[in-house]
């Protein structure tokens, strides 16, 4: 994630993202993730000019990997460093390291670094008044990328041949180089764009999504919502359909017992009658 963030020239995010990375390692007592990670942040330092600061990284990561025989993490290491110190106008020490670099990286059959390495070797020698040197180490970094023209790095090589051509007075060949170089330049920039442009769209595509699924779960919402609103009705009109109904009921049990009093009464009264009316049939 951080070297994603160094490619779309995002320093705090990418450093941000180096330091939770350095703490896990720490964490997990994982000394090869921490080295791993302090030649990351050498890199994104170079990458964004900060050349004294990134010395300390590589020349700690350097000295690790090369003390575990990790010697493919060793030779970037030390061709970051010699980036560096190229930057810092520190020659031969850069010269040291590029060596180193290139050596190892030509054996390891890594294209691009090997490219970079004699690229950077090209730009010392010139400063350093070896045209001859430059020449060749020029030719031996196009013949690595073998005709890979819109590499990311072929334009330090571009770099290197337009200052070549400055230095011998071959202003035409300078003048070539430098249309070649303007060239990369807008294919790289295209590329940036689409890049760009895709990373839009992904960005237009996830917000559509989590707007169906907002969507979708309003919906839910909304469903549960009626559902509950059903239930209660529904219970609400069976309390209501019980309490008419018991109220019916009582009604009836009512009538029911005004009924029976009623014919109690009137038993009761004939009875009364029948008792009144032997005697007095009896006297008469």
């Amino acid at each position: 994630i951080a070297l994603t963030y160094k490619d779309l020239n995002n320093y705090d995010k990418a450093i941000e993202y180096l330091t939770k990375s350095e703490n896990q390692s720490r964490k997990n007592q994982d000394r090869y993730g921490e080295m791993n990670v302090q030649l990351i942040r050498g890199r994104i330092e170079n990458a964004f000019q900060h050349y004294q600061q990134a010395i300390g990284y590589l020349e700690r990561a350097n000295a690790y990997f090369k003390s575990i025989r990790d010697n493919n993490y060793e030779w970037v290491a030390a061709l970051q460093l010699g980036i560096s110190k190229y930057h810092l106008r520190r020659f031969q020490q850069s010269i040291g390291h590029l060596k180193s670099a290139a050596d190892g990286l030509k054996k390891n059959a890594s294209v691009d670094n090997y490219a970079l390495a004699l690229a950077y070797l090209a730009k010392n020698n010139l400063v350093l008044d070896q045209p001859k040197e430059a020449k060749n180490n020029i030719a031996l970094a196009k013949s690595a990328v073998a005709g890979k023209t819109d590499f990311p790095f072929y334009g330090t090589i571009l770099d290197a041949e337009i200052d070549y051509y400055k230095k011998t007075n071959n202003h035409a060949m300078a003048f070539k180089s430098i249309s070649q170089k303007d060239s990369l330049a807008a294919v790289i920039a295209q590329k940036s764009n689409i890049s760009s442009l895709n990373e839009f769209e992904a960005k237009y595509q996830n917000e559509k999504k989590q707007s169906q699924i907002e969507l979708l779960l309003a919906q839910k919402e909304l469903a549960q919502k009626q559902k509950y609103i059903v239930i209660g009705l529904l219970l609400l009109l069976l309390l209501s359909g019980m309490g008419v109904f018991y109220v019916f009921k009582n009604k009836i049990k009512t009538a029911q017992k005004i009924h029976e009093l009623n014919q109690l009464k009137s038993r009761f009264f004939a009875n009364i009658s029948h008792e009144f009316r032997t005697p007095l049939t009896l006297i008469k």
